[in-house]
Order: C-alpha cells, then structure tokens, then sequence
C-alpha cells in the first residue's frame, strides 16, 4: 500500500515530496524499485528512480521516498495525477509491479515585502506608511495589515485593510496606531504582519520586515 505523506508543491519553485510504502502482504518483497511519473509542466529532478542494493521490505515493514519536483513560474495552479510506480522480486525471483496513483498540489506562491515605508512618530501615537508588493506568483485576497509598537510594553495596534493584492501590483496603505502618552526618550518598535487568502480559500499570515 501507498500513504502520501506530503505532496504539496509550490509553483515556480522547487518542492519535495513523500510517500510511505508498506508491505501489507504475507511475504517479503526484495529488490524494490521506486519510480514516480508527473505530468507536464512538472518534473521529478532528483529520485525519479530510486533502489537500494540488498533492500528488503517484510510484511508488515514500511519504507519511506522522498522525491524533489520542479516547475515554472507559469504553472497553473491546481491538482495533477501523479503515478508511484513499485517493482520488486518474490522469494522465486519473479518480478512483479504496483501503481498508485496519487494527487499533486501545485500552488501559488505569495510573498510580500513593503517598499517606501515612512514612520512618523509624535507623543500620542505612530503613523505607518508605504506600498505592500507582492513578489509571487499568486494573488492574494482580503488582505489586511497589522501594525504593532511595543515599547517596554504593548503601546497599540493598528489595522488597513488593502484588499486583493496581484502580482507585481504595488498598493498603498497607512495605519495610525494611537497610544497612551510616552517619554520622549522611549524607544519604541514597530512590526508589521499581513493576515490573507489564497486561491484555495486558506488563510494565512507573513511577518513583513521594515
């Protein structure tokens, strides 16, 4: 039998996958060899074929292969059918083979970084501003920026909400985070983080760095 353990891969970029094969039957299988097909635009660029002299897999034994995938940049996102191919012998000598078919997920990748940023800072509060860029090759949906400044303490939190952010589509946001009155001479810091969508519904959170 065959267990995917992890076959999500990331469009333009180069992904890992793996599957647990165990041995489910009354005998040994000696000599197996692993061979995993994709179909166009990806491609297996390490362990399409994999064995290892002497291997035995009893009944009951698993073994575990791990397989490097590539795309480009212009990947559609979605799920592909992949085939994980076992050849192995019998105590006999005779050869014998399994596929298993399998689902691949390709998606998009989102990564942002803020350009321009301007910090304004006065005694009862801090303005952040700048453009959001995103630099993968997915759009992000209902994304909303959050601003923290701590000092020696929580000084405040503030949110923009920017929307759709495309490919290689700057957009501009501004956040005023007000807090209770501070010593001139306080150090203060500020992060930022974006909470979003993907095309998949999921949602999810980078730290962005200023």
């Amino acid at each position: 039998s065959m267990e995917a353990l992890s076959t999500d891969i990331s469009v333009g970029q180069t992904s890992s996958v793996s599957f647990l094969i165990s041995n489910t039957g009354t005998a040994p299988i000696y000599s197996p060899t692993f061979s995993l097909t994709v179909p166009q635009p990806l491609a297996v660029t390490s362990n399409s074929t994999y064995s290892r002299s002497g291997l035995t897999i009893n009944p009951g034994q698993s073994v575990k292969f791990n397989a490097n995938i590539t795309n480009g940049p212009k990947t559609p996102e979605g799920a592909y059918v992949c085939t994980l191919t076992v050849s192995y012998y019998d105590k006999f000598g005779n050869t014998h083979s399994s596929s298993f078919p399998m689902g691949i997920v390709a998606f998009g990748t989102i990564q942002f970084v803020i350009q321009d940023e301007q910090i304004v800072q006065n005694a009862n509060g801090v303005e952040i501003s700048g453009t959001i860029l995103n630099q993968g090759t997915a759009p992000a949906f209902y994304a909303q920026i959050t601003a923290n400044v701590t000092g020696s303490s929580n000084l405040g939190s503030g949110t923009a909400y920017v929307g759709e952010v495309d490919v290689n589509t700057p957009l501009p946001f501004s956040i005023t985070v007000t807090h209770s009155p501070i010593e001139s001479n306080m150090a203060a810091r500020v992060t930022l983080s974006t909470t979003y969508q993907n095309d998949f519904g999921q949602v999810l959170t980078q730290n962005l760095a200023i």
